[in-house]
């Protein structure tokens, strides 16, 4: 992602400034940052961090090229989510019928219970759709070879759905599905723990629960 406030262009603003204000600008270079160091002499990362955000990481592709919501749009997204979160918490109808036969059956008892944060964040002050801000579309491009989990279960002559071949890994609780440890930013669960001694670095992430262990 880009950061828009680097220390060049914030100088050229304020010399931009100055030359609109006939007025003069004094810049003072800021002090190199120095981390904190463990008793190792070693930058000191250990803690409990938070990677999560609301915004999402690609944009929906009916969005095309907008980049940003405006705040009614924000407003609107905002008391959707917040709908969703009350109908999640009623209770089910127990006469309900059962699925239909080869119908998709996910992970909604587990939804039920996991309240989507209806707050959005912003991002410099923005409302951005996506938190890919190139190309232009807020998408993350495919390689050419790639195919999606669709395409590679039919490749082996499976249909989605048809049986628990079909499923991946992780909705069949073989693994967790998930690169480990996870840094998506997803916007509940997005907790990391960091702990280091002299030659090792551990990063344990919320989700799943799985530790890398780093020489």
């Amino acid at each position: 992602m880009k950061n828009l406030s680097t220390p060049a262009n914030i100088a050229l603003a304020l010399i931009f400034y100055a030359y609109l204000s006939g007025g003069q600008v004094q810049l003072q270079a800021a002090e190199p940052y120095q981390p904190t160091l463990n008793e190792y002499g070693q930058p000191d990362l250990q803690g409990t961090w938070f990677f999560g955000s609301t915004t999402p990481v690609t944009r929906p592709s009916d969005l095309g090229e907008q980049a940003t919501h405006t705040a009614e749009e924000i407003a609107a997204i905002e008391s959707e989510t917040d709908e969703t979160n009350l109908s999640q918490e009623a209770p089910l109808d127990p006469d309900r019928p059962a699925p239909k036969s080869g119908a998709y059956i996910g992970f909604e008892a587990d939804f039920n219970f996991a309240a989507k944060l209806h707050k959005r964040d912003t991002v410099l002050d923005e409302y951005r759709t996506s938190l890919v801000v190139e190309p232009a579309n807020g998408q993350i491009p495919a390689s050419e070879e790639f195919k999606d989990y669709n395409a590679k279960v039919r490749a082996k002559g499976l249909e989605p759905n048809s049986s628990a071949l079909a499923y991946g890994s992780g909705e069949r609780c073989l693994a967790g599905g998930l690169a480990i440890p996870s840094l998506y930013p997803m916007p509940w669960n997005a907790n990391l723990q960091i702990v280091q001694n002299e030659d090792y670095v551990m990063i344990m992430t919320e989700m799943i629960h799985d530790a890398r262990i780093i020489k």
